[in-house]
């Protein structure tokens, strides 16, 4: 169940509206989260443009959204990393043929987000783009959750840069594993042995769990598993202590960051 608090709270966040406050080209269906909220309703309450175009147009021509980045002058780009890893294997073929016309210049924002990221992919997708105008700097990693609207954490948090490290701009790489960058604006964050609920060091393994005025308010009619999930508390809580969400991935923080490294149960998607 998504609030109004919940939904106004995260497409407010400064991180993300100060470049979907311009303009955002996408292609994500109206019904994931991070389509709806993430760009549409973001873009909408920072008085912003998004021109969008359909999911069956970005399958028969990926480069249809670096055409439309470069005609509206988008600041703002998202997408899981399959779609960026295929627009610049595409990208990288019409180079090579000369025949890439494409300018991404104006863009400040790429949010690479939904699905796992892998260092090497990532550093060539930045690569890529770079060589039609993206700035490194713009290419970000996000983590998040539509039982918290969408966001969670991201790099371009209070108007900085990405945190350091190598890479491309933004990405940095640790143990294998990328950042998905420091909480956003609000958000609280940590990481929870899951059978102790006690928070671990910082560098170790665990649940990461979430609060903020974007927490969603539970499963509709789904009293115990919104009582489980949604209204965690840490260990030696007290009346009063925050409640937090159980998001059932795994990770740990190191300098403030974010870094997934899997999810509590295994999953088979059929």
């Amino acid at each position: 169940m998504v609030t109004h608090a919940a939904l106004r709270h995260n497409a407010a966040m400064p991180e993300f509206a100060r470049h979907m406050g311009e303009v955002a080209v996408s292609w994500l269906p109206q019904y994931h989260d991070l389509g709806l909220a993430g760009v549409n309703l973001t873009a909408m309450c920072a008085g912003g443009t998004a021109a969008l175009f359909s999911p069956a147009d970005f399958a028969r021509s990926p480069l249809l959204w670096l055409a439309l980045a470069t005609s509206y002058r988008a600041r703002a780009l998202a997408g899981p990393h399959s779609a960026f890893a295929l627009a610049a294997r595409r990208l990288s073929a019409a180079l090579a043929s000369g025949t890439a016309k494409y300018d991404l210049s104006s863009v400040t924002l790429a949010v690479d987000a939904a699905e796992p990221v892998g260092a090497a992919s990532m550093a060539n997708v930045v690569a890529v783009l770079r060589r039609c105008g993206l700035r490194p700097e713009a290419y970000t990693v996000g983590y998040g959750l539509a039982e918290h609207v969408v966001k969670v954490t991201c790099f371009a948090r209070a108007g900085a840069a990405a945190a350091g490290g190598g890479g491309g701009g933004g990405v940095q790489e640790r143990p294998g594993r990328v950042s998905c960058g420091a909480p956003c604006t609000d958000v609280e964050l940590r990481i929870v042995n899951p059978e102790t609920h006690a928070e671990v060091p910082q560098g170790e393994e665990g649940e990461v769990w979430v609060n903020s005025p974007s927490k969603c308010a539970g499963y509709y009619g789904q009293l115990i598993e919104t009582n489980e999930t949604f209204h965690a508390q840490l260990r030696g809580a007290r009346e009063g202590d925050p409640l937090y969400l159980r998001t059932g991935d795994l990770g740990f923080k190191r300098g403030g960051e974010l870094y997934i490294s899997g999810r509590i149960k295994d999953v088979i998607i059929m």
